[in-house]
């Protein structure tokens, strides 16, 4: 059956209701993404963040602005770490003419460089109050604590993840001098944490007990761990279990020795000589194949187009 034409008035009511309607899936979609980082607002603004110092008051004596600006040094973190793990730091600040009054104030925020999901991650520290998500963590009232310190958590996911931290020093004396900030970044990859356990049994052929026992492991000639057997008795054994810790290693082969105390010749390990070899291949676990794909937000497109298609169709269908 042919559909009825519109007259240019219901054209015109349709096509609204068309707009509307569009609005309605874009602002569904647009509800459904994360909200933008505030890593910027944490107690300096953007221009700030981008020049690295700002020099927010002059000298109402001389006119001009401080100098130096306060200074961030960056906190003692390593340079990897695995996920999950969570490791302690301090942040100082400092400025070459502040008194004992002034005070200091800073912001800290973690982000991911690759893109990836931040769970597990979190930022903590008894100066700081953190954000709902626990990867920003501030301070607005200046305190004067010089040295500030926090615990870093790792994401769950392997990544490299930035650390950024804003400082700012106010003379706090009412007078428009003296406030500076300044800013300073960490780069930090996380590891997938990959632990090892190497297990051996130690066998007194003797025919009397053995006693203090040593059993050392060692990767690639380096020890990495020992062990000590309080007593074996004559014509038994003895499992042990040695722990590798491998989250810093890379991927390639790793030559395993196990060695017993060179002292005690009666005693053998499961190869039947007082040093066991063995050679591993450990992969590459951590390769993040790019930015983490959000399928939640990627299915409310689908489903926002699909809709559009839908009443588009049924508009030409029927009235077009």
């Amino acid at each position: 059956m042919k559909g009825r034409r519109l007259t240019p008035k219901a054209r015109k009511g349709l096509l609204l209701a068309l707009g509307a309607t569009l609005v309605l899936v874009v602002c569904s979609i647009l509800a459904q993404l994360p909200p933008l980082s505030k890593a910027d607002s944490l107690g300096a603004p953007d221009k700030n963040v981008a020049s690295g110092n700002c020099f927010c008051h002059t000298n109402t004596v001389t006119g001009k602005e401080h100098d130096p600006a306060v200074a961030i040094l960056v906190p003692d973190l390593p340079d990897e770490v695995g996920t999950s793990t969570s490791t302690d730091f301090t942040v100082s600040f400092d400025y070459a003419q502040a008194t004992s009054s002034w005070r200091y104030g800073f912001g800290m925020t973690i982000g991911s460089v690759d893109g990836r999901s931040l769970a597990g991650a979190s930022l903590s520290s008894p100066f700081g109050t953190a954000s709902q998500n626990n990867t920003h963590l501030t301070h607005n009232e200046p305190l004067t604590n010089k040295t500030i310190r926090a615990t870093l958590t790792a994401p769950t996911a392997s990544q490299t993840i930035k650390l950024t931290i804003i400082g700012n020093v106010v003379n706090n004396d009412g007078s428009e001098k003296g406030d500076h900030w300044n800013y300073a970044v960490k780069y930090i990859t996380i590891l997938k944490n990959r632990m090892i356990f190497i297990n051996a049994t130690v066998r007194n052929r003797g025919g009397v007990d053995a006693s203090n026992v040593n059993v050392s492991l060692y990767i690639n000639g380096e020890l990495m761990n020992m062990t000590n057997i309080a007593t074996i008795a004559a014509g038994k054994s003895q499992n042990i279990t040695f722990d590798w810790d491998a989250t810093k290693s890379k991927a390639g082969e790793y030559k395993v020795e196990i060695d017993l105390d060179t002292n005690n010749t009666v005693l053998v390990l499961n190869q039947g000589s007082t040093k066991l070899t063995k050679t591993i291949v450990l992969e590459d676990i951590n390769n993040t194949g790019g930015a983490q794909f959000d399928w939640t937000t990627a299915v409310y497109w689908i489903l926002g187009l699909i809709i559009v298609a839908l009443v588009v169709g049924l508009a030409y269908k029927y009235y077009g």
